[in-house]
């Protein structure tokens, strides 16, 4: 645990309150930089399920008006901390699939990391991400396309076209990307 954890604890505890109490009156964009840094301080260490709970409730409610990075971040988040959430992860899959033409690749990849890793059944959200995963391929870094794999087999998402295509795009050699995985990508492909 980092020492400006324990350093700062009641700071933080004050801080941890006060927006527990703001989330109701908070709009997207600020629940999702909320949620997404508090994930990182949740991984640290920090206690945050009040502030999940607290935010569950706004987020799920308007989830479908969040801006793509703004939703993406938020799935991102609940799953981080281990949070299902099932009705926030259902209004997000149909806001996505509807505007999947407008998330960027690191976003396709989060959202898709987000429902595999809380295992929230989404074919279609899957088949929209595939699709316009396709179409800006070459936009994605290694790290992007890595947690792209990684959630449409997770998901048992299984869809060739873009397994094919993401082998091809790794194997031709992508920024950031690695040997290891190009190795972990091609386990997917053989499974």
């Amino acid at each position: 645990e980092p020492s400006w954890l324990h350093e700062d604890r009641k700071v933080l505890a004050r801080l941890h309150r006060r927006t527990v109490g703001l989330l109701p009156s908070c709009g997207g964009a600020a629940v999702s930089r909320i949620l997404f840094g508090v994930t990182r301080a949740y991984r640290a260490g920090l206690p945050a399920n009040e502030l999940f709970d607290a935010a569950q409730g706004p987020a799920t409610d308007s989830i479908s008006q969040y801006e793509p990075e703004e939703l993406a971040n938020t799935v991102w988040a609940f799953a981080s901390a281990g949070r299902t959430a099932p009705a926030l992860f259902e209004g997000a899959a149909q806001a996505a699939t509807q505007r999947i033409g407008e998330f960027e690749p690191p976003w396709l990849a989060r959202v898709g990391w987000a429902f595999a890793e809380v295992r929230h059944p989404a074919r279609a959200l899957f088949a929209a991400i595939a699709d316009a995963a396709l179409r800006r391929l070459r936009d994605f870094g290694g790290v992007d396309l890595s947690a792209l794999a990684w959630a449409f087999a997770e998901a048992n998402a299984q869809h060739v076209e873009l397994a094919t295509a993401i082998d091809e795009v790794l194997r031709a050699g992508i920024r950031g990307c690695d040997e290891a995985q190009v190795r972990a990508f091609g386990d997917w492909c053989d499974d």
